[in-house]
């Protein structure tokens, strides 16, 4: 899941580049926008750089410091530019610029808030406790309100849809025919690097050297891990909720830009009232 979740972060990345590459454009050197972000943007990619580290060397409660220090900053980076999708930008910035921004940081910041609980899920495991069906699913309701709020409240659809997106992950994993906890995944994945799971004579899932050193036909055979179904349909009624959030979020946007409109075109009336 892991492994995916990084896989699914390219596209993230190639929008932050984009990013850095317009606000170094000497034409930007100044813009208003890009000052207000450059100090969180620089914080986002330090963290992201060191988490990289960090997590590589499995000092995992480093790790997880820092990603919530790297969430922190995408949060802040969101904030700043402020924008409601249904609303035009400031009259300063360029709707297509703030947009690029939100862009970049809202898919990175839904990515990282997954990443953020996941990290936390593998701290717990590297303490002796898996995380139990109802612990996920608890998660995903806190991945579901987060998605919500910001689906609703600005008509994100771009934090709603990378939400989705990983919550839809999530549920797959758990699918019937998933490989998910599988021993010809994890002892696979086991042999091309070095792990403290790996090597933990423990049993599984808190330890792999074991099932991974018995006879191939057994490993390729042996699911250890039972899929759930609670957290299968926790991550479906989480899309759903994300969904509707979005749809009356869409609708919010429109009454209040409608409302504007009416609003801007009384005010400009030769027939309005003069106090």
């Amino acid at each position: 899941l892991l492994l995916l979740l990084l896989l699914f972060m390219l596209p993230v990345y190639l929008l932050i580049g984009v990013y850095v590459v317009a606000q170094a454009l000497p034409q930007n050197a100044d813009d208003e926008l890009y000052q207000r972000l450059r100090p969180w943007a620089a914080l986002a990619l330090v963290t992201n750089s060191v988490w990289l580290y960090l997590f590589a060397f499995q000092l995992f409660w480093l790790a997880l410091v820092d990603i919530a220090l790297y969430l922190y900053s995408l949060w802040r980076l969101v904030a700043l530019v402020d924008l409601d999708l249904l609303a035009k930008a400031e009259e300063s910035t360029p709707w297509w610029k703030a947009f690029g921004a939100h862009l970049a940081f809202a898919m990175n910041g839904a990515w990282v808030t997954v990443a953020t609980l996941l990290q936390l899920q593998i701290n717990l495991m590297e303490e002796g406790y898996y995380p139990s069906a109802d612990l996920t699913v608890g998660l995903i309701g806190v991945l579901s309100l987060i998605a919500s709020t910001r689906a609703y409240a600005r008509a994100d659809w771009v934090w709603a849809a990378t939400s989705a997106w990983a919550l839809s992950a999530v549920g797959a994993s758990q699918s019937a025919d998933s490989e998910w906890g599988c021993l010809s995944k994890v002892c696979d994945a086991c042999a091309q690097g070095s792990q403290r799971i790996c090597e933990r004579e423990v049993p599984a899932p808190l330890g792999w050297a074991h099932a991974c050193s018995d006879k191939p036909e057994v490993i390729a055979a042996s699911c250890v891990l039972d899929k759930s179904y609670a957290v299968a349909a926790a991550t479906a009624t989480a899309i759903t909720v994300v969904g509707l959030a979005l749809v009356a979020g869409i609708a919010r946007g429109l009454l209040a830009r409608r409302a504007a409109a009416k609003a801007a075109a009384s005010s400009d009336s030769p027939f309005r009232r003069i106090d």
